[in-house]
């Protein structure tokens, strides 16, 4: 006979890996709806994937994709989105994320658009998320090993200085935080 610890720690094991392997089998699109409304909840913004979506285990790492992601401005901002893009395809570090945090172990980006904007009276600014406690939290680039950024653009508005840049950043390529491509950049 099977000693009922053993067993139980079994029973656990099966059934994380049938979740596993149902979450890698469906490429988990069927979470895209939980997505959004745990994320629009989180970042007090609404989220929405307009396309394919897939979040799974692969096989360690979490896989992220997203078709036509989106995540809107404050109702002050000019612009409606913060944050759109048609592609993003990520691995993201499992054992880093169960730590707290965000770490990118590849990153592709296609055709994103980022719409940065502070408030009138230099108080506020787009890309600070509200916490429940109704102050900011500001956002913190994710640490990135490896990226691929095609066709991405990036606003900046700042009424209080006068300063608008209009920036395009065009195929750049970044392994273990080297650029091994080049990065280019034009706008006004």
């Amino acid at each position: 006979a099977i000693p009922a610890p053993l067993r139980w720690l079994t029973y656990v094991l099966l059934v994380l890996f049938i979740l596993w392997a149902i979450l890698f089998v469906t490429k988990g699109s069927f979470l895209k709806r939980p997505f959004e409304t745990i994320a629009s909840r989180q970042l007090v913004r609404e989220v929405k994937v307009g396309g394919d979506f897939q979040l799974y285990f692969a096989p360690f790492n979490v896989r992220f994709r997203a078709e036509n992601l989106s995540i809107s401005n404050p109702q002050w901002a000019r612009g409606k989105n913060l944050f759109t893009a048609s592609l993003i395809d990520t691995r993201i570090s499992s054992l880093r994320l169960l730590l707290g945090s965000l770490n990118f172990r590849r990153l592709l980006l296609q055709n994103g658009a980022v719409d940065l904007e502070r408030s009138k009276d230099g108080k506020s600014n787009s890309w600070s998320f509200e916490n429940a406690r109704g102050g900011n939290n500001p956002f913190h680039l994710p640490e990135i090993h490896a990226a691929l950024i095609q066709g991405t653009t990036v606003r900046y508005h700042d009424p209080a200085l006068r300063l608008d840049a209009d920036i395009a950043v065009d195929t750049m390529k970044a392994r273990n935080t080297r650029f091994t491509s080049d990065i280019r950049f034009h706008g006004s």
